[in-house]
């Protein structure tokens, strides 16, 4: 159970908070209403929140495949299960394997050939901006820039960075899953 009320469209909220709860639910996202209900607390928060979101969601410039792979490798090393349990569906439908997901959760992906260099580029980038709080490699950035544009590495700082966010706030007021979201992932696991 999370730690504070979940506040809903019906909760002694302002009409603000109502649009953001709507325009969450017309991206398709309820999925994470979760968060966004916690964050309905703070008003000004949630709709800085949902501006991002909004902007991932709608004008993205990264590949959705290269995204959702850094946010499950970072999700898998903070061990964010919220999260593992929201990005794993959309992962397999942008084009990420079962295996690969398996090889991301069990470490072996560094050795695994099931990667090809951007996909290892882009999981050793997740990994250090976790493991080292952004200290990256300047062969490792020389690499990504090989391939991404600069638009492009700040929209992948951004969401790693956001994920690191979220897998925080989830843990911390123990968020519990949508059930929407973990049909999702349950019929993911199926496949």
């Amino acid at each position: 159970m999370a730690r504070i009320p979940l506040l809903t469209r019906d909760s002694d909220v302002g009409p603000h908070v109502r649009e953001v709860f709507d325009s969450v639910e017309q991206m398709g996202l309820e999925r994470f209403m979760n968060q966004f209900a916690a964050l309905a607390h703070h008003p000004s928060l949630m709709h800085a929140m949902h501006g991002l979101m909004r902007v991932y969601y709608q004008q993205s410039v990264v590949d959705k495949k290269y995204l959702e792979l850094a946010i499950l490798m970072v999700s898998r090393l903070n061990r964010c299960h919220y999260c593992v349990v929201h990005h794993t569906p959309p992962a397999l439908n942008y084009g990420v394997t079962a295996a690969q997901l398996q090889a991301i959760d069990d470490g072996s992906w560094r050795e695994s050939e099931i990667f090809d260099p951007v996909e290892r580029a882009v999981l050793r980038f997740a990994e250090q901006m976790n493991k080292r709080q952004g200290r990256i490699d300047d062969s490792l950035f020389t690499e990504l820039s090989e391939t991404f544009d600069r638009a492009q590495i700040v929209e992948l700082t951004v969401r790693v960075g956001m994920c690191e966010f979220f897998n925080r706030f989830n843990e911390a007021l123990q968020l519990e899953i949508e059930p929407v979201a973990e049909a999702l992932f349950t019929q993911s696991a199926a496949r």
